[in-house]
């Protein structure tokens, strides 16, 4: 099951790419809401340096990301962007 959706789009600019989560109303209650924002925020914090500027990202959060362990969402998030073609595996090692 995957913890989110992601949509990219380009811009036409060399400015670092930017990152927009978004965690809807079926999360029941904000609390929910925020704890998985927060969790997608961090798999994001140590991938931004290796993506390519002129980007935006914007990341739906599914329920799941509330109970995944943070290593799924850190691959999920490094696939989606390898399939992208935003991240380069570095001597073939995935993250």
């Amino acid at each position: 099951m995957t913890t989110f959706t992601m949509y990219a789009y380009p811009r036409r600019d060399d400015q670092p790419t930017r990152i927009g989560i978004v965690a809807g109303r079926r999360f029941d209650t904000h609390v929910r809401r925020n704890r998985a924002r927060r969790r997608l925020r961090a798999a994001c914090h140590a991938l931004l340096p290796q993506l390519p500027g002129g980007y935006d990202l914007v990341l739906v959060a599914h329920p799941s990301a509330l109970d995944a362990p943070f290593g799924k969402i850190r691959r999920e998030l490094a696939t989606a962007l390898q399939q992208l073609g935003l991240l380069k595996v570095e001597g073939g090692h995935s993250l």
